[in-house]
């Protein structure tokens, strides 16, 4: 059947409702569907349900600084965490100073050249593991700016951007960066004197957002530098003067847990049918494929099994979800675990209403009856919302009270699927 048009301000109160009713069922420890978005045309039997994130995807900058804090705190005080450097690179962003356009990109190609063939010495003094330490003692300072990002894999995507302030009290690179280009130019430059000065720092960071791991993190900082003397060579034009240019040095690292984490923390699996639990693990310094065994367990075998390696199959549908266990068990004794949440079910294709139309008077009631179709669809529950409640009100059964004069619409929701269909209420006046 078709549906009604979707409205704003109805789409704001079915998420309103959707959100008491969950977190009621939450409550009660009874477990529904995860909601899916309304639609015009009804929605197809889904394969899986939409991801549950462990943590909230950040809808400020406070709350996206303090969670890469949190992450970045965890990875200090958690000895099941690795930290892996695996780039550091140098690169020249804008060249500083009142040259041709030539001269600026044969001045360009030198800093990119310089950052390519110190990088190494300009790593010696004050490494980028030094900078990623001190932030995990000193917590992160106040970031100016920041951009967030969740692709469709459920990655959380995170960049802070802090100013100059955020080298207070961290070990920069002056001296050696100083002396450093002091060479790099010698070449080209008669009596260089270099100067170095820190002006920013970014924090990327990448959090899987189905277990709230920080998986990568990207550290760059931000500097000035001015070198100055007598030009020579090719620049011997320019004469006395000074350039720069504003330079990045970008560390990157991996980071991963050990133990065993689920691809997905809820799943859906029609009566009859089966899915593969998917699950990546990581394992401990020092430990092979040969140190652990892998077992599987369902917390309700009577509508949901899984096998010695991991096929679960429905058995039967049921409107509560079932908990499947996969234990990571080591020849020492150490024992890691991740779950999944599975629900079997006959999804809902649509709703009735009858009737579709009813005349009242002021404190009048009726009563509206809605099915959901098919009849054998496991969660039948029904969400009632009244488009103008100084008009008309519904309560938790269906129950329609007629308030003021007016005319209105009573819609009936269906929890799995946010099927719609709607009764138009006239109240006529006294």
């Amino acid at each position: 059947m078709k549906k009604d048009k979707k409205d704003p301000a109805l789409k704001k109160k079915i998420i309103a409702a959707v959100v008491v009713i969950a977190l009621l069922a939450a409550a009660a420890a009874i477990a529904g569907h995860v909601l899916k978005k309304p639609a015009e045309e009804p929605i197809p039997e889904a394969e899986e349900l939409q991801p549950v994130f462990a943590d909230p995807f950040p809808g400020s900058l406070e709350e996206a600084a303090r969670l890469v804090n949190q992450k970045l705190i965890l990875i200090k005080g958690d000895a099941r965490y690795h930290v892996e450097p695996t780039e550091e690179a140098w690169s020249c962003e804008t060249v500083i100073g009142a040259f041709t356009d030539a001269q600026n990109s044969k001045l360009k190609d030198r800093f990119d050249r310089l950052a390519k063939e110190h990088s190494a010495d300009l790593s010696q003094e004050g490494p980028a593991a030094a900078l990623f330490g001190a932030l995990l003692d000193a917590g992160l300072p106040e970031a100016q700016s920041y951009t967030a990002d969740k692709t469709d894999a459920g990655v959380f995507q995170i960049t802070l951007s802090f100013g100059a302030q955020a080298f207070d009290g961290l070990e920069t690179d002056d001296k050696t960066f100083s002396q450093t280009l002091d060479n790099a130019f010698g070449a080209v430059i008669e009596n260089a004197s270099a100067r170095v000065l820190p002006v920013g720092l970014d924090i990327y960071a990448e959090i899987n957002g189905y277990n709230g791991l920080l998986t990568n993190l990207r550290i760059i900082r931000k500097y000035r530098a001015d070198a100055s003397g007598t030009f020579t060579g090719d620049f011997a034009d320019i004469g006395e003067g000074e350039c720069g240019c504003f330079m990045d040095r970008s560390s990157s690292y991996r980071i991963w847990r050990d133990g065993v984490f689920v691809e997905n923390k809820i799943l859906q699996i029609k009566p009859g049918g089966h899915k593969n639990l998917k699950y990546t693990v990581n394992l401990p310094e020092g430990k092979t494929d040969a140190d652990y065994t892998v077992s599987f367990r369902s917390s309700d075998p009577d509508f949901l099994t899984v096998d010695e390696k991991g096929r679960m199959d429905g058995v039967s549908a049921s409107p509560y979800s079932a908990m499947v266990t996969v234990t990571l068990t080591f020849t020492d004794g150490t024992v890691y675990f991740d779950m999944c949440e599975v629900y079997v079910t006959v999804a809902v294709k649509g709703v009735t209403l009858t009737p579709e139309t009813l005349v009242l008077k002021p404190e009048e009631t009726a009563v509206l009856s809605a099915a959901v179709t098919p009849a054998d669809a496991t969660i039948k529950d029904i969400i009632w919302l009244s488009e103008n409640e100084s008009v008309a009100v519904v309560d938790a059964s269906g129950t329609v009270t007629a308030v003021a004069a007016g005319e209105t619409k009573i819609f009936a929701v269906t929890k799995d699927g946010q099927y719609r269909k709607s009764c138009t209420v006239t109240v006529e006046g006294e």
